[in-house]
């Protein structure tokens, strides 16, 4: 069973690459969405992110990260971004 589980492309991830990048994808948010807090145009803050996410996307292919986990860390930094700009749009 165990042999399966060698040859799954799954079980060659570098977990702490992806670790990483999750880390980097939340703090960017965060701090694009605290650095926009007192503008009312979102397309600054889209654009800046735009701007992380392509730097973003060619550290990690250099570090040899899959694209579809790459898009999905962007994503997921888009939502932390969505929900923390909202947060302080309205306090």
């Amino acid at each position: 069973m165990s042999h399966s589980i060698d040859k799954s492309p799954l079980a060659a991830i570098d977990t702490t690459t992806l670790l990483l990048g999750f880390v980097i994808v939340i703090i960017a948010a965060l701090f694009l969405a605290y650095r926009y807090k007192d503008t009312y145009k979102i397309s600054k803050m889209l654009k800046m992110y735009g701007v992380f996410g392509i730097i973003f996307s060619i550290i990690f292919l250099l570090l040899k990260v899959k694209i579809v986990l790459i898009i999905g860390m962007l994503l997921m930094g888009l939502v932390v971004l969505g929900f923390r700009s909202n947060h302080y749009f309205y306090h």
